[in-house]
C-alpha cells in the first residue's frame, strides 16, 4: 500500500515574503503544459514575468486583472518560470511548460 502524504503542489518552486495563504488568496495558473495560452486567475493588480530557464525575462505584463490570459504561442517549447509579484503578498515563482 502506498502512503498518502496529502496534496502536494508540484508547480510551486519557491516563495518569498508570502505572509499568509488561505483559500481567498489562492492563485491558479493553467494549463501546464500550455500550447497557446496560459490563464492566471486570482492575481489582480499583480505583475507577471515569464523567465527562461537561463533566467532571461522574455515577457512582462503589469496590473493583471482578476483573470488574465497570456499568449505563449510565440515562445519556443520548453520549461519556463512564471514569476508573480503581488505588492502586499510578495513574489512567487511557478514552473510553466510550453509544449506543442
Amino acid at each position: 500500500m502506498r502512503p498518502d502524504f496529502g496534496k502536494v503542489d508540484l508547480d510551486r518552486i519557491y516563495s518569498t515574503s508570502i505572509e499568509e495563504e488561505n483559500e481567498s488568496s489562492m492563485v491558479n495558473i493553467y494549463p501546464s503544459p500550455a500550447s497557446y495560452s496560459v490563464t492566471i486567475r486570482g492575481a489582480e493588480n499583480a505583475t507577471v514575468q515569464l523567465l527562461s530557464v537561463a533566467g532571461q525575462i522574455v515577457y512582462t505584463e503589469n496590473n493583471l486583472s482578476y483573470e488574465s490570459t497570456i499568449d505563449v504561442s510565440r515562445f519556443e517549447r520548453g520549461i519556463y518560470f512564471l514569476r508573480l509579484t503581488i505588492d502586499d503578498k510578495g513574489t512567487e515563482d511557478f514552473k510553466l511548460i510550453i509544449a506543442r
